[in-house]
Formats: structure tokens, sequence, C-alpha cells
């Protein structure tokens, strides 16, 4: 009788582990899949993250050509603004001589 019980026993322990290990493989399963989501995500995160990137380089580009051109400007600015002065001068040079006076 004691032997039948211990056997009872036994094979009633071996079906709880047997129940747990199928309930934690399955559990681990599950985790499998939520990571395989969750790593595609990340993929497309990625994926747009890249193609941000390859959008700001794009924008850092033209920005440097719109600074060069600026620069450019300003240099035209200030050779114009030189221009300008030296034909004053010459203008008030010539009223000098001209008139005897600047004449305004």
């Amino acid at each position: 009788m004691k032997a039948w019980y211990n056997k009872v026993m036994n094979d009633r322990v071996e079906e709880k582990i047997d129940k747990l290990a199928n309930a934690l493989g399955e559990g681990f399963k599950e985790v499998n899949n939520r990571l395989d989501r969750v790593e595609g995500r990340l993929e497309n995160v990625e994926g747009r993250l890249e193609n941000v990137e390859g959008r700001l380089e794009n924008v850092e580009g033209r920005l440097t050509i719109v600074e060069q051109k600026i620069d450019l400007l300003r240099t035209d600015v200030q050779e114009l603004h030189y221009d300008y002065k030296k034909m004053l001068t010459r203008i008030e040079k010539l009223e000098l001589q001209t008139f005897g006076s600047v004449q305004e």
C-alpha cells in the first residue's frame, strides 16, 4: 500500500512539474514573441532615424551654401560702401575746385 501511495504521489508531483514546465515554456514563447515585436519596432525607428539624419545632412549642406552666399553679399556691400565713400570724396573735391566750397 505504501509503495502504491508513493507511486501515485510521485506521478502527481511529476505531473505538476510537467504542467509547470509547460507553463514556463509558454511564458518564454510569449516573451520571445514580444521581444521580436519590439525588435521590429526598433528597426523601424532606426530606419526612420537614418532618414532624418540624411535629411539633416542635406539641410546642413544647404545652410553652408547659404552662409557662403551671405559672406559674398557682405563682401559686395563692403565694396559698394567703399566705392560710395570714394565717389563722395571725389565729388567733394570737384565741388571745392569748382565752387570753392562743398555744396549741400
